[in-house]
């Protein structure tokens, strides 16, 4: 259903270039319309993305023991433990610290622009759990940057704007 005014708009961001024009986008429509924004970051945590991370691949490399003889096939399976354990720690950790940032610059847009924008970091697959949060929310609006265009100049939408585009039951702005 089409709405002439919004109450709710939820801001998706992953700090880059096209999701902080979004962001100034977004801010500039709950300014007119005076709605609450929610400004959303994804922490995509699942072990696919942190395995290829090539820092991730390198560590584990550096971490090898010269002397492999001497370890047991139960050592190897503790020290991969350990390190994998600690390696998804500080991936996570890393993970938060840019979304925090990614997210306090929508906030200091919402400040200067005297919007009420109330922070969210969740955890899982972007596409989706943006569109869960805009339906369970009550969301008017979903705001997110896409990729921009292709090298031949065509329009080109990434996988999250697209799956949000295709699948969310509210409108969607999608801002290159």
């Amino acid at each position: 259903m089409y709405k002439s005014s919004y109450e709710k708009i939820l801001i998706a961001t992953d700090g880059s270039k096209n999701a902080n024009k979004a962001a100034e986008s977004g801010i500039e429509i709950a300014r007119l319309s005076k709605a609450k924004v929610y400004a959303l970051y994804v922490l995509k945590t699942d072990s696919k993305d942190f395995c290829q991370n090539p820092a991730v691949v390198d560590w584990i490399e550096a971490m090898k023991p010269k002397t492999i003889e001497d370890l047991t096939d139960k050592q190897w399976l503790e020290i991969a433990r350990i390190t994998d354990a600690r390696l998804k720690k500080e991936h996570e950790m890393n993970l938060i610290r840019q979304g925090e940032e990614a997210i306090a610059y929508v906030e200091r847009l919402g400040n200067e622009n005297g919007v009420n924008v109330e922070s969210v970091l969740l955890k899982g697959q972007p596409a989706q759990q943006i569109i869960d949060f805009a339906e369970k929310n009550d969301v008017d609006l979903v705001v997110l940057g896409t990729l921009g265009k292709t090298a031949d100049n065509r329009f080109l939408l990434g996988s999250v704007a697209e799956k949000v585009v295709r699948n969310c039951g509210v409108q969607v702005l999608v801002v290159r």
